[in-house]
């Protein structure tokens, strides 16, 4: 499976967040659990690499080993979350991250549901974010899904003639090719658009639509018309228009977070922290299934109940 993930682009790693309280913390109630016959602090799948690895580093100068899933002389299992750390024994102790400004308490499936009903899109991701890695993930669950289709040679991908560096990233990431078209007043360029469709489209997986495209629907009608999907950069004006960009067509939006519909939606990035995307052809896009950034932007959407 190919390793996808672009730690440098990635600022919500839990290791950035560990710091010596939480593991001072996690050390006292482990000396309280330990004895002669239980001294193996085993990690549920839930934990990250790179966490594994700071514990690890830490735990071992107080002779404490730390083995995944391990199931004899063991002390007590390691499981993570979102916001915290569980260790699960006799009875559960849980351990807060210090983000910065994210609210711990923050319920990620009730924010996740939340943007789903609003915006009538079957499921999401929280794993990218704003700075192209949604751009990357768009790209990849659509080729994804062709390659689960036999069409594996669908690799180019259309955009506008001044697309941006986030965009240029995302297609040299994915090892796309591009087809431009031009875009004038805010509206695609349908002619071109359609030419490249008619010459072109066995090999068209998506269209990226930048998040100031006005004739949107049109474009739907023409990429669907070809068997070529419809990726929208979306804005927050976007967002506030509900279930609008579902009724034009997008196939999938991108606006840190991504979401898809539902024949999509199996195609998303695997995440062994989440239940979201299945794919297991291109890893997953960052070290955590739940992006700070991600869930920021979430959050400031100003929806019922979030």
């Amino acid at each position: 499976m190919a390793d996808r993930t672009y730690s440098e682009t990635e600022n919500s790693r839990y290791g950035r967040y560990i710091n010596l309280d939480i593991l001072d913390d996690l050390l006292e109630s482990i000396h309280e659990l330990k004895d002669d016959q239980k001294f193996i602090l085993s990690l549920d799948e839930s934990v990250e690499d790179t966490l594994h690895d700071v514990i690890k580093t830490y735990l071992k100068w107080h002779q404490i080993k730390v083995i995944p899933n391990a199931k004899k002389n063991v002390l007590g299992t390691l499981h993570q979350s979102p916001n915290r750390l569980v260790l699960v024994a006799e009875e559960k102790k849980s351990f807060p991250y210090f983000y910065d400004n994210l609210d711990t308490e923050i319920n990620v499936d009730k924010l996740k549901e939340n943007v789903l009903s609003h915006t009538g899109y079957h499921d999401m991701t929280f794993q990218s974010s704003c700075d192209g890695l949604d751009i990357f993930t768009g790209i990849m669950t659509i080729r994804e899904y062709y390659r689960h289709n036999m069409k594996a040679h669908k690799d180019c991908v259309i955009t506008v003639n001044n697309a941006d560096i986030n965009t240029i990233n995302a297609l040299t990431y994915s090892n796309s090719t591009a087809l431009a078209v031009s875009c004038i007043d805010n509206n695609i360029d349908l002619e071109t658009l359609t030419n490249h469709c008619e010459e072109s489209a066995e090999f068209i997986s998506c269209i990226i639509l930048t998040d100031d495209i006005e004739n949107v629907k049109e474009v739907c009608d023409i990429a669907h018309a070809h068997d070529v999907m419809v990726f929208k950069t979306t804005s927050y004006n976007d967002i506030l228009k509900g279930k609008y960009l579902l009724d034009c067509g997008v196939d999938v939006i991108g606006f840190g977070p991504v979401a898809t519909t539902e024949k999509l939606h199996y195609y998303l990035p695997m995440h062994k922290q989440d239940n979201t995307g299945l794919s297991l052809g291109f890893g997953t896009v960052s070290q955590t299934a739940y992006n700070r950034q991600s869930i920021e932007i979430c959050k400031n959407i100003p929806l019922v109940n979030v």
